[in-house]
């Protein structure tokens, strides 16, 4: 029994299926990938903070701001956001030695803060 061939071309005929769902790539994947890296260790030393607002945080989000040289960390807090956002500031290089210790650069990106109420 002989098929019948196609009566007329759709989009995507005689195209390779391996080409079909091609994910395409994301182009900062890198810092994308320190702010992940970023974010859980700022999670464990939160964690283990002498400061009880600090210790009462979470971070929502690290984002790059605008490259990987800054990164924007956002907190949710329940207390006072000023307040948090003083705590984070006078902390902050703590923080960064604590991210120096846990990964591998040259240069260590410097953390700004962002603190959202819950």
């Amino acid at each position: 029994m002989k098929r019948k061939l196609c009566e007329e071309f759709l989009q995507g005929d005689g195209i390779n299926p391996k080409y079909d769902n091609v994910p395409k790539r994301v182009k900062n994947r890198k810092a994308l990938q320190l702010c992940s890296q970023i974010m859980d260790i700022l999670h464990l030393s939160l964690g283990q903070f002498g400061d009880d607002l600090l210790r009462n945080c979470y971070i929502k989000s690290v984002v790059p701001a605008p490259d990987s040289t800054q990164l924007l960390v956002t907190l949710i807090s329940q207390d006072n956001p000023q307040e948090v956002f003083s705590h984070a500031q006078n902390a902050s290089g703590l923080l960064r030695n604590e991210v120096a210790n846990n990964i591998s650069r040259k240069r260590v990106p410097q953390l700004k803060f962002q603190v959202v109420s819950s």
